[in-house]
């Protein structure tokens, strides 16, 4: 456990400054996308195209199947531990939670997105999303599905690589999913073999996280 330890605690370190940069990145190649795509002749090749961006898709869920769109472009997230999950696949985001839109790693993507809640049902109608994602135990769900196609996962069920893969496959970018997830597994890597090689095979890191008011020995 000490010596995974290590790699664990700077994963997470590494995800916060990925999800600037990927998200941008994603951003930028979706723009020259789009700029070179006007500039070729409509052909039924590029109007098929279109129109199966603009239609849905199956995702099968932990709940069962689900019809969502193929390339969503107003996404609701009512939890922030898949926040930024979203943000590095450079897809748009029009609301999230409030500690989401309270980090400071994600103040310029999130400075125009609105807060919500899990109890915000008409806000969230109001902003007219065509996905909501959220945690299996948010209260509302039900409400949330008549608004829009609502995706909720399981805290923990899975670890956070695979979690990414999954987001990927909601949001019809798996494979630009799995190549952050390559990515950062090479990257975490390398620190973690820097940091061994710094601190020592045989040290100990604990960390320390406070949640209503209590104090939480995460890991040791």
């Amino acid at each position: 456990m000490k010596k995974l330890f290590v790699p664990i605690i700077l994963s997470f370190i590494l995800l916060l400054s990925a999800c600037g940069e990927s998200a941008t990145n994603s951003t930028d190649n979706a723009s020259n996308t789009s700029a070179t795509t006007s500039a070729v002749p409509s052909t039924d090749t590029t109007s098929d195209a279109s129109a199966a961006q603009s239609g849905t898709r199956t995702y099968e869920s932990d709940n069962g199947p689900v019809e969502v769109p193929a390339n969503p472009q107003r996404v609701v997230v009512i939890t922030r531990f898949l926040t930024g999950n979203v943000m590095q696949l450079g897809v748009p985001l029009i609301g999230v939670d409030e500690m989401s839109k309270d980090n400071p790693n994600f103040a310029d993507k999130l400075k125009d997105v609105e807060v919500v809640t899990e109890d915000s049902v008409e806000k969230i109608m109001e902003l007219n999303p065509d996905l909501i994602i959220g945690m299996s135990d948010m209260k509302n769900i039900d409400k949330f599905k008549q608004i829009a196609p609502t995706v909720t996962y399981t805290y923990g069920k899975v670890d956070y690589l695979t979690q990414q893969i999954e987001i990927g496959k909601l949001l019809n970018k798996e494979k630009e999913a799995q190549a952050w997830v390559d990515d950062f597994s090479a990257r975490s890597k390398k620190a973690g073999e820097e940091i061994r090689a710094k601190i020592g095979e045989d040290a100990t890191v604990s960390v320390i996280e406070t949640f209503n008011k209590q104090l939480l020995c995460v890991w040791q």
